[in-house]
């Protein structure tokens, strides 16, 4: 990418709360990663299981297959400069990250409204990046984002049931595979409902400058491309 295109990039983020990046993931990548998650989920959980939002297929996967699905992923990503521009020196991917498996007309697969820097409490400043691996338009659905409450609004108390919206209506965000949506850990997101034929495979991927606080899972250094263990282990 040029200069141009990563401060246009950053000045969207720093504005809106988030950006969607076209084309930064190859295809190649794509279809190894969407050829692996059917029979890794399936061999997980049985051919018929239909994993709930709270679900994570991809915790105690192992190096092995972080190495071959998730570096990939981030390298395309620290790479292009749009990390850097938007969070400072990036340094370090959070291990594992969110796999979502949404099927269609499955509620269970559906988080509610809620900021993710409300719920990961052992990180400081940290983007999420999310990453389908599907066409996401109106009937697979996707994320839907609250811009509208300010950039970032801070931290909004989530109850039971998520954080009350009232009749704020969520801006859905279109998205083909290989693109990615990188927002701020403010930024009040929920899940959209997928009416297709298909499944909604993703990841949700947290991306952060320094290991300063009290992080609980692993690491991959950006830097270095090594593993690295939380503080104080």
């Amino acid at each position: 990418m040029t200069s141009a295109v990563i401060k246009s990039i950053a000045d969207h983020f720093n504005s809106h709360g988030f950006v969607l990046v076209k084309h930064v993931i190859p295809h190649e990548l794509v279809d190894k990663t969407l050829r692996f998650l059917p029979s890794y989920i399936d061999n997980k959980y049985g051919p018929n299981y239909q994993s709930t939002h709270t679900d994570n297929p991809l915790s105690g996967c192992g190096q092995t297959i972080s190495e071959q699905y998730f570096v990939p992923l981030a390298q395309m990503l620290k790479l292009s400069g749009v990390l850097d521009a938007i969070l400072g020196p990036t340094s370090f991917l959070r291990i594992p990250p969110g796999c979502r498996a949404v099927h269609p007309n499955h509620p269970e697969g559906l988080g509610p409204a809620h900021q993710d820097g409300g719920r990961l409490h052992d990180m400081e400043e940290f983007v999420t990046a999310w990453i389908p691996f599907v066409e996401i338009d109106n009937e697979c659905g996707g994320l839907g984002l609250y811009p509208s409450l300010g950039i970032p609004p801070g931290p909004i108390p989530e109850g039971t049931h998520g954080i009350d919206m009232g009749a704020r209506v969520p801006k859905p965000v279109h998205m083909s595979p290989g693109d990615v949506l990188i927002f701020h850990k403010w930024l009040p997101h929920i899940s959209m409902p997928n009416t297709s034929n298909r499944i909604r495979y993703s990841f949700d991927m947290r991306f952060y400058s320094s290991l300063k606080g009290g992080q609980k899972k692993q690491a991959i250094d950006l830097q270095k491309w090594r593993w690295v263990n939380p503080p104080n282990n």
